[in-house]
């Protein structure tokens, strides 16, 4: 059976907008991020946690797609 690889990482963003605005404003641009606030169950920290997925992007696609992120939140 095959199984679609599935690479993730988790980034805290240091910002004042919240973890459902971040996710938001990635997907107004086309770009899928997911919330990470679901694997604290104590408390939430500070900031925002998002986990993005790439398991499917070659590196270029990576790198454009962060940069993306990164004018759309910042």
């Amino acid at each position: 059976m095959y199984r679609r690889k599935m690479n993730l990482l988790n980034i805290e963003v240091k910002t004042k907008m919240s973890e459902k605005m971040l996710i938001e404003k990635a997907h107004d641009h086309g770009i899928i991020v997911y919330p990470f606030s679901k694997y604290f169950s104590a408390y939430l920290p500070e900031y925002p946690h998002i986990q993005l997925g790439f398991g499917d992007l070659c590196e270029k696609e990576i790198i454009k797609g962060v940069s993306q992120l990164a004018k759309i939140w910042f």
